[in-house]
């Protein structure tokens, strides 16, 4: 439980407010008293529900001319909204590893680090402090996690990738992959993913990139800092993605290719060429058809 003046403080935040309780969060289609909701556009009807919901605190743009004592303005309410949510309101998960959890003698886990149920840690993994490792996760040998990374559940680290040569008898036999996985800091990786270990080398995921749920990444594919991969992605062997970039939902990327820093990808593109930075591409095959920033946009 928080007060006005404290979430104020944390925001940075000069706005007189009057003294209230905060006991959590709240949306506008359903506000309670003693809670915390966001508004980025105000409306003569957003206005009045402010007015009406005096035990409300509302994060608004500061660019707004409404003065009230249940109002913060900051520069942006969404983003204000997300951090003093994840600041007071989100539970943490207690640092520990599972009874159930299956872990390597040979693998090195940092501090404060909280293993799920069921989750099984092959050899020789080095898992960075902080990291949190959600139940049924399997992260397979060699692989490196960095610090303060989020791993959702049933999600497999590290496995061996999908590859194949022709025997001389015409059937396939897999090819070995003896790399590894390198994760870096600060990234989050949903449930139900599949990230395949590096046939040689390593398949790379940089410092702060967020991978949702059911996305596949193929063996030797490099992503880049801060990039976005949206549920049910595909990317294929050997694809580089620069830094920036985001994936929406769906979206095929065939192997060996390479995605320019400041990419968006459209929902359910098929991509079969490079693609140049700072681009928005769509479609199936992929085109693309605008800038995505201006130049002293990003």
């Amino acid at each position: 439980m928080k007060t006005n003046s404290q979430i104020a403080e944390f925001l940075e935040s000069t706005t007189g407010l009057r003294e209230f309780e905060i006991k959590g969060v709240s949306s506008l289609s359903n506000i309670s008293d003693n809670s915390v909701a966001f508004v980025t556009k105000l409306n003569e009807n957003v206005q009045a529900m402010i007015v009406e919901n005096s035990e409300t605190l509302f994060l608004i743009p500061i660019e707004s001319d409404l003065d009230l004592d249940n109002v913060i303005k900051v520069a942006n309410p969404r983003t204000a909204y997300a951090r003093l949510v994840q600041a007071f309101f989100t539970p943490a998960d207690t640092p520990g590893i599972s009874s159930s959890a299956v872990i390597s003698e040979s693998a090195k886990i940092g501090s404060n680090v909280y293993i799920g149920e069921n989750c099984v840690i092959e050899n020789d993994v080095i898992i960075g402090s902080g990291t949190v490792v959600k139940h049924n996760t399997v992260v397979y040998r060699h692989t490196i996690i960095g610090k303060d990374c989020y791993i959702g559940s049933n999600t497999s680290i590290g496995g061996p990738g999908f590859g194949y040569e022709i025997d001389t008898d015409g059937n396939p036999f897999r090819v070995p992959h003896l790399g590894n996985v390198i994760i870096g800091n600060n990234v989050d990786i949903g449930s139900g993913c599949s990230i395949a270990r590096g046939t040689i080398d390593s398949t790379i995921i940089s410092d702060y990139a967020k991978i949702d749920d059911n996305v596949f990444i193929a063996h030797n594919v490099f992503v880049g800092e801060s990039s976005f991969i949206i549920a049910g992605a595909e990317i294929s062997g050997s694809v580089h993605i620069g830094k920036r970039v985001w994936i929406s939902p769906e979206v095929a990327i065939i192997n060996k290719i390479t995605i320019g820093d400041d990419v968006l990808i459209g929902i359910g593109a098929t991509v079969t060429k490079s693609i140049g930075e700072n681009s928005v591409a769509v479609g199936s095959p992929a085109r693309v058809i605008r800038s995505r920033y201006e130049r002293d946009e990003k």
